[in-house]
């Protein structure tokens, strides 16, 4: 993943983070929502304090960050044909 996308999801992260933390759900609605808008379909994403995965996504397109050593946010790309 483009270092110049990884920073403006990073600061999208913590955007919606703070506007609508605790509600994870909420947070990775409104991450995909607009990573969907921004970069084309089809982004996916999962916000939580504990998950486990194993996803199929496109080349260079995945990022699993934390935020305050207690949040992850796993974002990918996949083919949505």
């Amino acid at each position: 993943m483009d270092e110049l996308i990884k920073k403006e999801i990073k600061n999208l992260i913590l955007t919606k983070y703070i506007l609508f933390e605790p509600l994870y759900q909420k947070v990775a609605y409104e991450i995909k929502i607009n990573l969907d808008e921004n970069f084309g379909m089809a982004w996916h994403c999962i916000v939580g304090k504990s998950f486990g995965f194993e996803v199929s996504f496109e080349a260079n397109c995945l990022l699993y960050v934390r935020v305050n050593d207690q949040i992850g946010v796993l974002i990918w790309k996949s083919d949505h044909s």
